[in-house]
């Protein structure tokens, strides 16, 4: 109590200064690890020499984000938009390719789960049951060849657990739009565990196109399953299969990021659309990943992907 008295006011603004530096230092101590895979290795984001930018699995699922379009507001030096289901342009500190022809490559790469997906309509539907996203930047030509010549935009899904669990989850708006959502882990023993997830959505009743008289709709389902299979001590083998589809009467309309209305404006009901844009887009693929523990210090990795695609402009 004798620090309040007139004859020391110098020292105890001193004090005062002291203890918040001293809380300040805690607080930088306490920082929460970030983990990335941006070296195809675990790491802390802090200890990584590249420019990198993460989102992890709460914030997702907290914010609703489930396309890689609605998370590049979060994600700065990444740009771009999606014009449809299956016609899209990314881009990494100003660099994207805007040729969606068949035999084109995207400068902005994208991988899931380490597997190169190498057509953008094989990265547009909804991701689900993500651990997280990462969005290098600049080229990435050592570890990620020359498809990344702007950067990678990388996704990791979440793996089978030896655990029983069940994510059940809906959500209903108030013109017509649904989300659904499964997970499920099952665990058949102590080396083998499945797990399910189920991602659907629906956007129906929210804009009437009065030239066609018909409502605008989007519907989407995709789904993953995938199964962990430790064969021994220094075997591992995982397995996943994906599947989606996505089919809409209103494509390149109902698109918030291409929207020119200020802020707090409501979209109109009614439109005017002069002309047909159905568009359909189904996904399917197959992920097989196999590690090999060969020392302490040494592993070997093998990823085997297939992925298919079908676009249509009706």
């Amino acid at each position: 109590m004798e620090v309040t008295t007139p004859l020391i006011p110098g020292l105890l603004g001193m004090a005062v200064v002291s203890l918040s530096l001293g809380s300040m230092q805690s607080a930088a101590v306490a920082l929460e690890e970030v983990i990335v895979t941006a070296q195809k290795r675990a790491q802390n984001v802090q200890d990584v020499p590249i420019a990198i930018s993460s989102i992890n699995e709460e914030y997702l699922v907290d914010t609703g984000i489930d396309k890689i379009t609605q998370a590049l507001p979060l994600l700065p030096g990444v740009s771009g938009a999606t014009y449809g289901i299956g016609t899209n342009a990314w881009a990494i500190r100003g660099i994207t390719s805007n040729d969606w022809s068949i035999g084109s490559e995207p400068s902005v790469a994208i991988y899931i789960d380490e597997a190169y997906v190498g057509r953008n309509m094989l990265a547009t539907s909804s991701f689900f049951d993500v651990a997280r996203l990462e969005a290098l930047k600049g080229p990435q030509g050592t570890l990620f060849g020359r498809n990344a010549a702007a950067g990678a935009i990388i996704l990791r899904t979440n793996q089978p657990a030896f655990e029983n669990t069940l994510q059940l989850g809906v959500g209903v708006g108030n013109e017509g739009q649904y989300n659904y959502d499964a997970i499920a882990n099952y665990a058949l023993g102590d080396n083998f565990a499945l797990r399910f997830a189920y991602r659907g959505s629906r956007i129906e009743g929210v804009w009437e196109d009065v030239i066609n008289n018909t409502d605008m709709y989007r519907d989407e389902d995709a789904f993953r399953l995938s199964a962990l299979w430790d064969i021994n001590d220094q075997l591992q083998a995982v397995l996943a299969i994906n599947y989606g589809d996505q089919e809409t009467n209103s494509n390149g309309f109902n698109n918030p990021q291409l929207s020119s209305l200020a802020p707090g404006d409501e979209y109109p009901r009614r439109v005017a659309w002069d002309a047909a844009s159905a568009e359909t887009n189904e996904t399917q693929g197959a992920n097989l990943r196999l590690e090999w523990d060969l020392s302490e210090s040494l592993t070997f990795t093998s990823i085997t992907d297939f992925r298919d695609a079908e676009n249509n402009f009706l």
